[in-house]
């Protein structure tokens, strides 16, 4: 991409300029690590139930210390290792987390009530964490 991007001046070199950015953004950190923490357990639970020499049992077993994986994350205490963890690895690379852009939802969903803001940065990666590991223990 970087070399794309700095031999070619037409659109390609843009969008490749432009992929480069968005990689060196927090929110790409943030995705990545939480993407392998999601799908790391159930790769894990797929190699070994694809095993030859796997029982019944043992499938039991390794679904259950799966189910046990995603039933651990939420919490508060996990969450703050995790985004620390993005923190350092995103100072090295892209620098601070921001928090998105403020918008108003539309008039015709609007409920009159003021929308929660969020006051960090963390905060707000923590309910998208939540949101995360939410939708994966329901599937």
């Amino acid at each position: 991409m970087k070399e794309i991007s700095d031999t070619t001046h037409d659109q390609y070199g843009q969008r490749a300029n432009g992929v480069l950015l968005s990689l060196d953004k927090f929110d790409f950190v943030f995705g990545l690590k939480l993407c392998f923490l999601l799908f790391g357990a159930t790769e894990q639970l797929s190699r070994t139930l694809q095993g030859k020499d796997m029982t019944l049992q043992g499938a039991i077993t390794s679904a259950n210390l799966a189910k046990n994986h995603y039933t651990r994350l939420p919490t508060e205490a996990e969450s703050n290792i995790f985004y620390e963890s993005c923190d350092s690895f995103s100072e090295i690379k892209s620098g601070e987390p921001v928090l998105p852009r403020y918008r108003r939802a539309p008039a015709r969903l609007d409920d009159g009530a003021p929308p929660h803001r969020f006051e960090c940065a963390q905060g707000y990666c923590r309910v998208r964490c939540y949101e995360a590991c939410g939708k994966v223990k329901t599937r």
